[in-house]
């Protein structure tokens, strides 16, 4: 399920936060000409990207706005048969929805397990059967909620946001989505399922999304319905206490290992389908939102990250994990893919070790092979204010400036922290790459990237925070 950008959407430039209920974040609303227009334009082509993200909307207006003028004929178009009951057409669609997911997962069931967690799909249709609960409270919907409420909180950092370069590619990260969506998981799972931990962790996300809001340049009509219809049903807790998040985090579908502690919050990954192998988060907007292999040349993240399936006891690529009193330890091997229509990059593997101990987060890596490596690189993406390299030379974000050379010390500041990131090599090229800022490299300052040019050698690096 993939939600296409193509829908009508309202500009968030000066948003109107605190109007109507005291929880709304969004506001906005679609009016039935342009609801009309929509079914107009997409009526012809059912199976397009685009008309599935607006049955979507339409099916959601439905159920949360009945006040809505829609001709019958106009759902009779849209095959949801003679009858414009909104429950009945709502359940339809769902079954529409979750077709492709049932599907998927049969055909796992048969192959074997699947590389490809689609991790804002996912949170998607968790919003969606949280608001289906709102008329049957199956309790294989209730588990299937639990299911993925538990593993995106494996996902949050210390301060219950999510982490935003964990299995999410740098092609479909969209911030205003993407946070969106998380705090639409919450908040709809809390209120339907009746979970306080899941309305704090709610809590903690309206916060900051306050916040973050006004960044926004277009809120999708579909996320300000769905948070219409979870406050239609709410009703406040009379105590809600402080949201504690588990200090270590271990999910071995996932090869997942992670540690909170205070404001950082280290992951570890050896699975994905083309997305990251970790993140080091000092705070909100301080750390490394994500770092991994990726081929040059480094504009193209298409070429970032790994391709390694969940564990599969014939392969050799199951991880091993340990925890200890004050982090964990993470080794195993991960897969590179190969540059699609390129077959002189053929896929790699790598050694990797990742090891958080006090506060410190050591990489330990080795490209595998016998053959020259050509166009390899290991890449950070990172959020930092300024950037400091060569003991005094500063470079800023959105800026010209670029620095291409020996593999150096970098120290990274924040608003009130800083941290280093020490390569533990000398030999090839690094560079340090401003960014803007932007959705793009998923909202990161800076690129960090390290020409990876020799097999079977062992490449290092220390990422410290200095309190």
């Amino acid at each position: 399920m993939t939600i296409a950008v193509s829908t009508p959407g309202f500009s968030v430039n000066n948003p109107e936060l605190f109007a109507g209920h005291p929880l709304k974040i969004f506001k906005g609303s679609i009016s039935s000409p342009v609801l009309e227009e929509i079914i107009r334009h997409h009526v012809d082509d059912l199976d397009a990207k685009e008309v599935h993200s607006t049955l979507q909307d339409i099916t959601c207006l439905l159920l949360c706005n009945p006040s809505e003028s829609i001709p019958p004929h106009y759902l009779n178009t849209l095959y949801f048969g003679e009858k414009s009951d909104l429950i009945r057409t709502y359940q339809k669609f769902c079954l529409l929805l979750l077709k492709n997911d049932r599907n998927n997962e049969a055909h796992e069931e048969k192959s074997g397990s699947s590389c490809n967690y689609d991790r804002l799909s996912e949170i998607e249709r968790g919003v969606i059967l949280s608001l289906s609960l709102k008329f049957s409270g199956e309790s294989t919907i209730r588990d299937e909620i639990k299911k993925i409420c538990d593993k995106e909180k494996k996902l949050l950092d210390a301060y219950g946001i999510p982490l935003k370069g964990l299995f999410v590619k740098e092609e479909d990260f969209r911030s205003a989505d993407f946070y969106a969506w998380n705090y639409l998981l919450f908040f709809s799972a809390g209120v339907f399922l009746n979970e306080p931990e899941l309305l704090q962790i709610a809590d903690k996300q309206r916060a900051f999304l306050r916040n973050k809001v006004s960044e926004f340049e277009y809120i999708r009509p579909l996320i300000t319905i769905i948070e219409d219809a979870v406050l239609s049903v709410y009703i406040s807790p009379s105590n809600l206490s402080e949201s504690i998040l588990e200090r270590k985090i271990s999910d071995a579908d996932y090869g997942l290992a992670g540690w909170r502690s205070g404001k950082k919050t280290a992951m570890s990954l050896c699975y994905g389908e083309k997305t990251g192998s970790g993140s080091y988060m000092f705070n909100s907007n301080l750390g490394i939102i994500v770092f991994g292999p990726q081929y040059l040349p480094y504009g193209d993240c298409r070429t970032f990250g790994i391709k390694t399936c969940p564990p599969d006891p014939k392969k050799f690529s199951n991880p091993e994990v340990s925890f200890s009193e004050s982090g964990y330890k993470m080794a195993g091997y991960t897969k590179i893919p190969g540059k699609e229509n390129d077959r002189s990059h053929n896929e790699l593997w790598i050694d990797m070790l990742q090891e958080y101990r006090n506060g410190t987060l050591y990489l330990d890596i080795t490209y595998l092979g016998y053959e020259t490596l050509k166009d390899c690189s290991f890449a950070f993406y990172i959020s930092s204010e300024t950037c400091t390299v060569e003991k005094n030379r500063i470079i800023n974000p959105k800026s010209l400036d670029h620095y291409s050379g020996i593999p150096q010390n970098i120290v990274f500041t924040g608003e009130h922290d800083l941290f280093t990131l020490s390569p533990g090599f000398t030999s090839g090229t690094m560079e340090i790459i401003p960014l803007g800022g932007n959705d793009n490299f998923w909202k990161g300052d800076f690129l960090v990237g390290f020409s990876i040019e020799h097999v079977n050698q062992k490449y290092k690096w220390e990422i410290k925070s200095h309190e």
